[in-house]
C-alpha cells in the first residue's frame, strides 16, 4: 500500500483499503506478522519511515472477511460497530485479528517453539478477504510518499495436522468507536478503561499485545475484577528513529521521545490460562504525563488509546458464533415403502 501524506501535521485519517493482497492465493497458516512504514528506494538515506523523519504509522487495523469469520467482542454490538463501516465489513462476517501502532509490534501466532510437529497458527481460507483501516501522520512541511508494509511468516497449505487455530480478542477503551478518547487529565497519572466483556467462546490464551499513545506507561489486561492476565510496559526512544527533532507549530507540541516498543505478554508470561465463559475481561491503560510527555494539539493533550489484542488457541475447524449450531445430519429413512400417485415408491418415515 502506498500513499502521499500532505503538509505539516498532515493526516491520512482512517483510510480504508479494501483490496489488500493476501500472502497466499489458497490456504496457508500465518505464524507471524508485522506492519511497517517505508520510503521508496531509501528516501532520506533510510528505508524505514519513522518519527525521526517526521513520519508516523499512527495505527492500523487488519480485518479478515469470510464465511467463517466473526469478531468475538464486536459481536455483541451487531451492526453498530463503527470500525467495520469504512471497509464495508460487519462483526458477523469479519474479524479484527491484527493491529499495530508506530511501535510496530510483532504478532506471533505460534509461540510454543515446537518446530512444525505441533503448534498454532492463523489459518487462512481461500474465501477470506483482507482489508486495512490505516491512519498515517506527516509532521513535515512537504509531501512525502511512503509505503505501509506487512511482513508475514507462513506455512503454505491447510493447517498442519495436530495444530490448533488462533482467534483474536480485541479489547478497547472505546470499543466499537474510533478507539480514541479524550485525555481525562492534562498532567499527572491516570487510567482509562474498557467496559467488561464476557467471553462467548473458549480456548487457551497464547499471548497478548497492547497499544497506548505517548504518555502511556502500562497496559493491564484483566480476566476478572480482581485478577490480571498480565501487565505490559511501554519503552521509549530505544533507537534514534523514535526521537523527534523537528520544530513545533504554535500550540501544537510533539513529544521528543516516543513509544518504541511494547514487549507484550508471551506464553511464558501468562502460563497455562484459559479463556472461559463467565469471566469478565477488560483492558486498562495507565498513563503518566509526569513520566513521559504526551503530544499537544491546540495546547491540550491529544486523544489517547488503550487497546489489547489477546490471542486464543482454539480447536481446528470453523469456530461457530454465539447461537449458531451445526445442523444435525439427516437420519436414515426407514419404514414401509409406499406407492406414490406418480407410480414411484418412497419410504414412509424417518428413524
Amino acid at each position: 500500500m502506498s500513499t502521499k501524506i500532505m503538509g505539516h501535521a498532515g493526516m491520512l485519517w482512517n483510510y480504508p483499503d479494501t483490496k489488500v493482497e493476501k500472502p497466499c492465493d489458497g490456504e496457508c497458516t500465518l505464524l507471524q506478522q508485522q506492519a511497517g512504514l517505508e520510503y521508496p528506494n531509501g528516501t532520506n538515506g533510510a528505508l524505514e519511515a519513522n518519527i525521526d523523519s517526521g513520519m508516523w504509522l499512527h495505527h492500523m487495523v487488519h480485518f479478515n472477511q469470510g464465511p467463517t469469520r466473526w469478531d468475538p467482542v464486536a459481536w455483541d454490538y451487531g451492526m453498530a460497530c463503527i470500525p467495520f463501516y469504512p471497509t464495508m465489513n460487519s462483526p458477523t462476517k469479519s474479524e479484527r485479528f491484527y493491529t499495530a501502532g508506530n511501535e510496530r509490534s510483532v504478532f506471533n501466532y505460534n509461540p510454543r517453539d515446537n518446530g512444525l510437529q505441533s503448534g498454532s497458527g492463523y489459518a487462512l481460507k481461500k474465501e477470506d478477504r483482507f482489508s486495512f483501516l490505516v491512519e498515517l501522520m506527516n509532521m513535515n512541511m512537504e509531501d512525502k510518499i511512503v509505503y505501509m508494509t506487512m511482513t508475514y511468516e507462513y506455512l503454505p497449505g491447510a493447517l498442519p495436522k495436530n495444530w490448533y487455530e488462533t482467534k483474536s480478542v480485541w479489547l478497547d477503551a472505546f470499543q466499537c468507536g474510533t478507539s480514541e478518547v479524550k485525555s481525562p487529565q492534562q498532567n499527572g497519572s491516570f487510567s482509562i478503561r474498557s467496559g467488561r466483556w464476557s467471553p462467548n467462546f473458549e480456548g487457551k490464551v497464547i499471548s497478548a499485545m497492547g497499544h497506548l499513545h505517548d504518555g502511556g506507561v502500562e497496559v493491564d489486561i484483566q480476566m476478572t475484577a480482581d485478577k490480571s492476565l498480565c501487565k505490559t510496559q511501554t519503552q521509549y526512544a530505544e533507537t534514534p528513529e523514535y526521537i523527534w527533532r523537528g520544530t513545533d507549530m504554535g500550540t501544537d507540541k510533539v513529544a521528543t521521545k516516543h513509544i518504541s516498543s511494547m514487549k507484550g505478554c508471551t506464553n511464558a508470561d501468562v502460563g497455562p490460562v484459559e479463556l472461559k465463559k463467565g469471566q469478565s475481561w477488560m483492558v486498562q491503560g495507565n498513563y503518566d504525563f509526569a513520566q513521559h510527555d504526551g503530544n499537544l494539539e491546540g495546547g491540550k493533550q491529544s486523544e489517547i488509546m488503550a487497546i489489547a489484542v489477546v490471542l486464543i488457541q482454539v480447536s481446528p475447524g470453523p469456530l461457530l458464533p454465539p447461537g449458531k449450531t451445526v445442523a444435525a445430519p439427516k437420519a436414515a429413512m426407514t419404514g414401509r415403502w409406499m406407492l406414490e400417485e406418480d407410480g414411484s415408491y418412497k419410504r414412509s418415515v424417518y428413524d
